[in-house]
């Protein structure tokens, strides 16, 4: 019996991505943000992993302009909606200066988007102040899980429902 389980619970894991992931739930509610200030300069990185089929119930529910479309166009057809839902629902201060989030690109891989965004930001960063709620909106238990690196620290963290926000502090300026 102890042998099985294993097998059983990986196989179960694997089930919902097996399936057709248009208009599915899936068991997990899970994206990946990462955020780059690695070189001490004005601008810095971020991408988000996200399942297409949620970013694309979550902007229809933003939007009464939603463009109806494939996977593949979802966000080009989109793009505004896409920018400004992130706008609402990822907020970034950097030393107390909020930042705009600008959609550069986006690329899809199997049921994922990655989308990546620049900011413009101070050059030295003394804190950041997160607040990622992105999705929770129709899947309250979505979790976003945030690497941040600046020049050589790097943090991780959890946002949730319950705790959507962050705020982290750098030393090694």
């Amino acid at each position: 019996m102890n042998k099985i389980m294993p097998k059983l619970f990986f196989i179960l894991l694997l089930i919902p991505s097996l399936r057709n992931s248009a208009n599915v739930d899936h068991a997990i509610y899970l994206s990946v943000i990462e955020i780059d200030h690695r070189k001490e300069i004005d601008k810095a990185k971020i991408s988000i992993k996200v399942f297409t089929n949620d970013l694309h119930d979550c902007i229809k529910n933003f939007s009464s302009s939603f463009k109806a479309v494939d996977d593949l166009t979802l966000i080009e057809k989109n793009q505004t909606i896409v920018e400004d839902y992130f706008q609402e629902h990822l907020k970034i201060s950097i030393n107390t200066i909020h930042q705009y989030l600008s959609l550069q690109s986006w690329q899809q891989e199997n049921d994922a988007y990655f989308l990546y965004f620049d900011i413009s930001c101070p050059k030295k960063w003394q804190t950041v102040d997160l607040k990622a709620d992105y999705f929770m909106e129709l899947f309250p238990q979505q979790s976003n899980i945030i690497s941040i690196y600046d020049v050589d620290e790097k943090y991780f963290h959890r946002t949730t429902k319950s705790q959507p926000h962050k705020t982290f502090t750098f030393f090694s300026h």
